[in-house]
This record gives C-alpha cells, sequence and structure tokens, in this order.
C-alpha cells in the first residue's frame, strides 16, 4: 500500500513538473495554498514554517507540495517581501494563468 501511494505521488509529481510551464489546476491550488495568508509584515522563518505546514496537512499531495515548495521558496519569500499578491506570485511562477 505505501508502495502504491509512493508510486502515485511521483507520478503526480512528474505531472506538474511536465506541466507547470503550461499551467495546471493542481500546481495553481498548491501555490494558492501556499501563499493566501502571507502578509510582507511575517518574517521569513515565520513564512516558511507557515507554508511547510500547510503542505503537511493536504494528504496525499504532500510530496507534490513539498516539492512546489522546496523549489519556489526563495521567489515565493522575495515576491511577498515585495507586497505582489498571492495569486500574482502563482502566476509569475507559472503555475497559475492570469
Amino acid at each position: 500500500m505505501l508502495t502504491l501511494i509512493s508510486l502515485f505521488s511521483i507520478a503526480i509529481l512528474s505531472v506538474v513538473r511536465i506541466n507547470a510551464e503550461n499551467t495546471d489546476i493542481m500546481g495553481c491550488v498548491i501555490c494558492e495554498m501556499l501563499t493566501e495568508s502571507l502578509s510582507s509584515e511575517m518574517n521569513p522563518t515565520s513564512v516558511l514554517t507557515s507554508m511547510y505546514r500547510r503542505c503537511s496537512r493536504v494528504g496525499l499531495m504532500e510530496p507534490v507540495c513539498m516539492s512546489i515548495l522546496d523549489e519556489n521558496a526563495k521567489q515565493i519569500l522575495k515576491m511577498s517581501n515585495n507586497g505582489m499578491a498571492a495569486k500574482q506570485i502563482c502566476v509569475e511562477l507559472n503555475f497559475c494563468n492570469r
């Protein structure tokens, strides 16, 4: 069962990576979930902690969420600190359409 879940997660992760350039709904939803409560007033440690906690709450999608976060955390923090809205961050990172 664990092997099946791992294979499923890897397959989903591959799809997200392949489709990230074309924007896919799953990547967009995860990105928006990660960025929706960010504030430029939060310190980087609390922002990262908040985002990783959100990933830990998405069940089978946790590996995909963690991968998106690991690969984009620096850019997300930078854009958030510059006052960019959550939706715009996800558009700039090519996870969502305009």
